[in-house]
């Protein structure tokens, strides 16, 4: 009965507003990623922090090192291992796939932004996202970037763009200056400071949301 009464208030959840569920940590793999368990999944399942990027403990063979390991452990130390979370999903998600993708919360805090915070975590925000989502992300991000906290005090090179090194390729996403409203090409990310990002598919949509391509 009490398994029942979840289900039904998580169906009005999804049905309201974003689909949220709770879940026990039982393991953090790295800086964005851990696993739970939950009464509404049928095991285990790795949850992905969306709109942020840690430093990798492992990628095809290679890692970012000590930086890596201090984001692990900050947020472990923010969510411990036994630790009943809630997981936001956003109007879109759901429990069918791999992984879960979304922001989780305890005890009300928000932890991707915690981790932004604290400079354990680059922003990583890829279009569509919501406003006041990214004033606070940015917001934090910057505070983190400007006091050098965490892997700021360490590397220049983002998460994200360590994967497209360690592949030898390039990234596909245009990289809006949310500052200047100016877009660049995927080979100018270095362009665009850090909290400025905001990663967008195509021109088109860039234009639909006000960002005018940079002039060569």
């Amino acid at each position: 009965m009490k398994k029942l009464i979840y289900l039904i208030a998580l169906f009005v959840s999804f049905s309201i507003h974003a689909l949220k569920i709770e879940g026990i940590v039982t393991r953090v793999y790295d800086g964005d990623t851990l696993t739970i368990q939950s009464d509404v999944l049928e095991k285990p399942k790795p949850v992905r922090l969306i709109g942020i990027d840690t430093p990798e403990i492992s990628f095809n063979g290679e890692g970012q090192g000590q930086i890596s390991i201090d984001a692990r452990d900050y947020l472990t130390k923010l969510v411990p291992i036994g630790s009943t979370i809630t997981v936001d999903l956003g109007d879109k998600g759901n429990t069918y796939s791999r992984r879960l993708l979304g922001t989780i919360y305890f005890e009300g805090k928000n932890i991707n932004l915690a981790m932004v915070e604290s400079g354990q975590a680059a922003m990583y925000l890829i279009d569509p996202v919501d406003k006041d989502l990214y004033q606070s992300y940015r917001a934090a991000a910057k505070k983190a970037f400007e006091e050098g906290l965490g892997f700021y005090g360490v590397t220049k090179i983002m998460p994200y763009e360590f994967r497209m090194i360690v592949q030898n390729r390039e990234g596909t996403n245009y990289v809006a200056d949310m500052e200047s409203k100016t877009l660049y090409y995927p080979t100018e990310v270095d362009q665009v400071l850090p909290y400025n990002r905001l990663f967008i598919r195509t021109i088109k949509r860039a234009q639909e949301l006000g960002y005018t391509l940079k002039e060569d």
